[in-house]
This record gives structure tokens, C-alpha cells and sequence, in this order.
């Protein structure tokens, strides 16, 4: 009986150890998002503390492929990355969509997404065509950071969902806030005659 026990043991053991494996190896992966190249945020004015900004989202292309982008989201932080905290003075609650966008799949219906104030945002629930080319969003209406000469990040996400929920590609820009210059020339009046 002893040895009958001894052997249930061992193939409870090694079913234990090889269910351990498969657990390990099919139920924990991890998906990771591909990154978007040739990115950039490109602002109309980067004077801190300046209201009625629009930020232009370029990228040559989103590696996505066979995956319809139902939004678009960009999360703006003092960081590039760990915990995301929004730079101070920095708003997208009045933001709005200057045009359709470019190179996300459907040419229109896409609308903003005001409700989160740290983070640029467009949805299209239906579109059901794959992103292709370069792509292209502007937003009008961001409050920029308060400070002059201030780093901060865009964390630029697409997700194959409208609810901003399911990641497909990332990527992050470093932007900067700076300070006016302003240049002024005096031109002194001189009559010179020569003979």
C-alpha cells in the first residue's frame, strides 16, 4: 500500500509540475504593443501658460496591421514614463478636432473626446478599416503647461476599441515649453555727404 501511495504521489507531483509549465508558458504571456516610428507632436505656439494651442500628431505610419484604431489617445505627462502626473497648467478640456484625421482607416466621423483634461483623445466606434500611410490628427483648443522652458511628454496610444481600453501601438514624443523672445532694433537716423 505504501508503494502505491509513493507512486500517487509522484504523478500527482508531476502533473502538478507540468500543469505549473503550461500555465506559465500559454497563460502568461503578455501582449506588447508595436511602437509607432517617425512620430512627432508639433505645437503652433510653445510660449508656457498660452491658451488656444493646436498639436498636430504626425507619424509616418502605425505598424498595425489587420487591426481597425477605434481611438487615439494621447497622455501627457512630466514624465516619459512609470506613473503619469500632468504638467501643471496643462489642459485638453477644450479641445477640439481642427480636421478629419489622416491615415487612421475611415475619413470621417471621428470626434473628441474632452473628458479627460490630461490627455488628447478621438474615437470612431464603427470604423472598421485597417490604419494605411502616414497618419496625421490636430486638435485645436490645449492650454499648454504654465512654466516656460518646461519638458514634458505626449504618450501616444492606439487601441483597436472605443473606450481607450485596449492597446495596439505606442509611443512617446518629449515636447517643451519656451519663452518668447522678442527682438527690437533701433536704426539711427545718419545723413552722411561726401564731396
Amino acid at each position: 500500500m505504501a508503494d502505491k501511495s509513493r507512486k500517487t504521489q509522484i504523478w500527482l507531483s508531476l502533473i502538478s509540475f507540468i500543469s505549473s509549465l503550461l500555465i506559465m508558458t500559454l497563460g502568461g504571456q503578455v501582449a506588447h504593443a508595436a511602437t509607432i516610428t517617425g512620430r512627432k507632436i508639433t505645437l503652433s505656439d510653445s510660449t508656457g501658460d498660452a491658451s488656444s494651442v493646436s498639436y498636430t500628431l504626425t507619424s509616418s505610419a502605425l505598424p498595425t496591421s489587420g487591426t481597425p484604431v477605434k481611438s487615439v489617445g494621447v497622455e501627457f505627462c512630466t514624465t516619459a514614463t512609470g506613473a503619469c502626473s500632468t504638467p501643471a497648467g496643462f489642459t485638453a478640456a477644450s479641445s477640439t478636432l481642427a480636421a478629419q484625421p489622416s491615415g487612421l482607416g475611415a475619413a470621417s466621423s471621428w470626434s473628441v473626446s474632452s473628458a479627460t483634461a490630461g490627455e488628447l483623445r478621438i474615437t470612431h466606434a464603427t470604423n472598421s478599416t485597417n490604419p494605411s500611410g502616414a497618419v496625421s490628427i490636430q486638435w485645436n483648443g490645449v492650454h499648454n503647461p504654465t512654466a516656460n522652458n518646461t519638458t514634458f511628454y505626449g504618450r501616444i496610444t492606439t487601441y483597436s476599441d472605443s473606450a481607450w481600453t485596449t492597446g495596439v501601438d505606442t509611443g512617446t514624443v518629449a515636447l517643451s515649453t519656451s519663452a518668447q523672445i522678442a527682438v527690437s532694433v533701433d536704426v539711427a537716423e545718419l545723413l552722411t555727404f561726401c564731396t
